[in-house]
């Protein structure tokens, strides 16, 4: 199947997506957003009341004023978490999730943590080459964590602490 960022000519450069950061208004366009990217969505709920927590901050892609994608972060003392990232089918392999995940990261180093973790279906090939990409590292699986449908998890960890 061919989307429309494959589509597009060798020469023609994919433009950057706005970023912003999302509120609790934004709730009902970030579920319909997961919806269309997740066998097992987070509920209105869920996503109202992860959008309301301060511990949180959710990142919003746009293109052509509309939502193409979001990310989630969590920081908790010196130690992060990426707990949810989506982007549109027909927005995929544009550059839309490495940005929101650059944003993300540089987020989480301003709020001071040393240590970024996620968790990921271990058959979302492509959502694995672009954590390996930013130098997250396999730490863990987690047997059956998805339900819908079931499938384990595999744990990854990105070092934000500078070398030497």
């Amino acid at each position: 199947m061919t989307t429309a960022s494959t589509e597009r000519s060798a020469t023609e450069p994919e433009r950057a997506p706005v970023l912003r950061l999302l509120s609790a208004e934004s709730a009902k366009l970030v579920a319909s957003v997961a919806e269309r990217c997740f066998t097992d969505p987070w509920s209105h709920a869920v996503i109202a009341a992860a959008l309301s927590a301060p511990q949180n901050a959710a990142i919003g892609a746009y293109r052509d004023g509309g939502l193409c994608g979001f990310l989630f972060v969590s920081a908790g003392a010196d130690e992060g978490e990426i707990s949810d990232l989506a982007v549109l089918p027909e927005a995929r392999r544009g550059g839309v999730g490495s940005a929101l995940l650059r944003e993300g990261l540089r987020i989480l180093r301003e709020r001071g943590c040393d240590s970024v973790f996620l968790e990921v279906r271990e058959s979302n090939t492509a959502a694995r080459a672009l954590y390996t990409a930013f130098g997250f590292l396999p730490c863990g699986v987690r047997r059956h964590y998805y339900r819908n449908p079931p499938e384990n998890a595999c744990l990854y960890k990105l070092s934000l602490k500078p070398e030497g």
